[in-house]
């Protein structure tokens, strides 16, 4: 996908608020998607991938069907290697 976006239940993460969601860049050299952001560390923290600022454009399953969202407890130093199946765009 050309352009990603994490939003998620914390400020720094758009409070649900997908238009105020965070772009992730791509990297050349790992070939992977990545974004760095402080969360609250040790309180459970919600978000989801979208490829738009739009609700259309949210993760999905393999099957296309709504899944739960994503959910961790930060610590420091904590990197997250995620897999999306697909989108719903």
């Amino acid at each position: 996908c050309e352009n990603l976006y994490i939003v998620g239940s914390t400020s720094n993460l758009g409070c649900w608020d997908v238009k105020k969601a965070t772009q992730l860049r791509f990297c050349e050299e790992c070939q992977k998607y990545v974004v760095t952001k402080i969360l609250p560390e040790g309180e459970t923290v919600e978000f989801k991938f979208v490829t738009v600022k739009d609700w259309n454009g949210v993760e999905k399953g393999i099957w296309r069907e709504e899944i739960c969202n994503r959910t961790i407890v930060p610590v420091k130093g904590l990197k997250l290697d995620l897999t999306i199946e697909t989108f719903n765009n």
